[in-house]
């Protein structure tokens, strides 16, 4: 999966040279030479980007991805405000990307591709409120034809990056699907992998997915995924699924629903259900519908909740049985 995200990248930077270039010779055919010497800047330095993921393995630029967003963002301020001063709303099509690459690279956690949303819609509001505050003489003057160009190459390159960026998360998909699928099965434990997962590798990341179990709990979140399990680790989702079904003979789903299931049962014994309801049990336990919150329940404890509560009520009534005299 790493090598599939570290193609992605210098794909991408690759491509997004071109584009710089190719606005470059528009800009100089136009005459506007300022916003030329920009896009050919851009274009300079995302083809010595390029370098940064063709030489380095995908785990250690990852952390650079981040800045580059804060970079390009920047970088594209000036040109999206003044495009958008002269009437050229498709702009905004450049920062409407940045949230599908964020999908693509942070292999869709939640958390940070909402975030980077919400930043990119400040950053539009505040080009619309900014745009009023431009001095007439900074205005760029085009032609229709100039427009259409303009605009064409636009919509062509944004599909582009786009198409790109879809391919990636698809294939990575794919990926994830297959290694599951693998693991579910017993495959994924085939002669290349118990080489490279050795019983030493094995029990140290076991250690590293009880410890991150237990100290972030991250089994209450709805949303957490083997993937982000994968990411957070810095590991693969193949390696994980490989050493629980070593260690507990179980798939990553079920390994993960015994914590929401136990912590369950725990707030059950514990008379929670004299405080609050059972869905609100269930929800704040990492489950969003009641059918599979039923469903992995009795996968998992053979018994419906029902007849578990029925169970835990009937023992609390039976009378405690005293020695006889």
């Amino acid at each position: 999966m790493d090598e599939i995200l570290k193609k992605a990248a210098y794909s991408f930077l690759l491509l997004v040279t071109g584009i710089f270039l190719l606005f470059t010779v528009l800009y100089l055919y136009t005459g506007n030479n300022v916003i030329a010497i920009l896009t050919f800047f851009g274009g300079i330095i995302h083809f010595l980007f390029f370098f940064i993921p063709y030489k380095l393995h995908f785990r250690q630029f990852q952390p650079l991805i981040a800045i580059y967003l804060a970079f390009i963002i920047i970088f594209l301020y000036p040109l999206v405000l003044v495009c958008w001063k002269i009437g050229q709303p498709l702009a905004f099509v450049w920062y409407s990307l940045v949230p599908v690459g964020v999908a693509l690279f942070y292999l869709n956690v939640r958390k940070i591709v909402v975030g980077w949303c919400i930043f990119i819609i400040i950053l539009c509001v505040s080009i619309l409120i900014s745009v009023h505050f431009i001095p007439e003489e900074f205005v760029i003057t085009f032609s229709n034809y100039e427009f259409n160009i303009s605009n064409s190459i636009t919509v062509l390159a944004s599909l582009s990056i786009l198409l790109l960026f879809l391919f990636n998360i698809l294939k990575i998909n794919d990926f994830k699907n297959n290694a599951l699928l693998s693991a579910a099965n017993g495959e994924g434990q085939n002669k290349q992998t118990q080489e490279v997962l050795s019983e030493e590798k094995c029990n140290e990341l076991y250690s590293r997915i009880l410890n991150y179990f237990e100290k972030k709990k991250p089994y209450l979140d709805v949303d957490f995924s083997e993937s982000q399990l994968a990411t957070d680790l810095n590991t693969n989702i193949t390696y994980i699924s490989a050493c629980i079904r070593i260690k507990e003979n179980l798939t990553f789903t079920i390994f993960l629903n015994k914590y929401r299931i136990n912590r369950i049962k725990l707030a059950l014994k514990d008379n929670d259900l004299d405080k609050f309801t059972l869905q609100h049990i269930y929800s704040l336990s990492g489950y969003r519908h009641q059918s599979t919150f039923n469903r992995m329940f009795k996968t998992i404890e053979g018994i419906t909740p029902s007849e578990y509560i029925q169970k835990i009520k009937a023992t609390k009534a039976s009378p405690v049985s005293t020695p006889s005299k």
